[in-house]
C-alpha cells in the first residue's frame, strides 16, 4: 500500500530509447501542474522542487504496461524538447467486476490546467455512467474500454492489455 499524497512519476528520456523513472510523493499536485503547464521554459525548475526518488529504467513503449495507474496523479515526461504532462486514468470498474489489474488505464497528454481539471471531472462522470451500464448488463468491460479510448482522442498511450481488451489499434 502506498502512502497518501499527490504522487507523480517523472520519466526522463535517455539517448538509448529508455526512460529513467523517478517518483515523488507530492510531485503531482495542482501547484506543480500549474507551474509546468503555464511556464514551459521553467518546467524543469518546477519539477526540481519535489523530492524525487529513482524508481528504475524502462523503455518508453513499455511504460504504459508497467505503470500503476492507481498510484499516480501525474506523469511528467522530460525530454530534450521539454517537459510534457500526462494524466494516468484507470479504467477499472471495481463495483462491477471486483479488483482489476492497475495496468488497465491510459496516459492522456494535457497542455493546460483547465484541461487537467476538465478531463479528471469528465472521466469520473463518464466512467460512473459506463459502470452503471455494465452493472445493468447493457455494456461489456471491453466495450467500456473501447468507448473510453474513443472519447480521449489522439494523444493517448495505453498498455497492450488495454489494446487486447478493446480491439484498439
Amino acid at each position: 500500500m502506498r502512502d497518501v499524497g499527490e504522487r507523480a512519476l517523472a520519466a526522463c528520456w535517455r539517448p538509448d530509447g529508455t526512460v529513467d523513472s523517478y517518483c515523488a510523493q507530492w510531485g503531482g499536485g495542482d501547484d506543480t501542474l500549474r507551474r509546468v503547464l503555464q511556464s514551459p521554459d521553467d518546467a524543469f525548475d518546477a519539477l526540481c522542487s519535489a523530492d524525487w526518488q529513482f524508481d528504475g529504467r524502462v523503455r518508453w513503449t513499455t511504460l504504459p504496461e508497467s505503470l500503476d495507474y492507481l498510484s499516480f496523479d501525474a506523469v511528467f515526461v522530460v525530454s530534450p524538447s521539454g517537459v510534457s504532462v500526462w494524466l494516468p486514468l484507470w479504467f477499472g470498474l471495481p463495483l462491477v467486476d471486483g479488483p482489476v489489474a492497475s495496468p488497465l488505464g491510459a496516459l492522456v497528454r494535457v497542455e493546460t490546467v483547465r484541461k487537467v481539471k476538465r478531463l479528471r471531472r469528465q472521466f469520473r462522470t463518464v466512467k460512473g455512467l459506463l459502470q452503471d451500464a455494465v452493472a445493468c448488463g447493457l455494456l461489456s468491460i471491453p466495450r467500456v474500454i473501447a468507448i473510453l479510448l474513443c472519447w480521449f482522442g489522439e494523444d493517448v498511450q495505453v498498455s497492450q492489455a488495454v489494446r487486447d481488451l478493446s480491439g484498439y489499434l
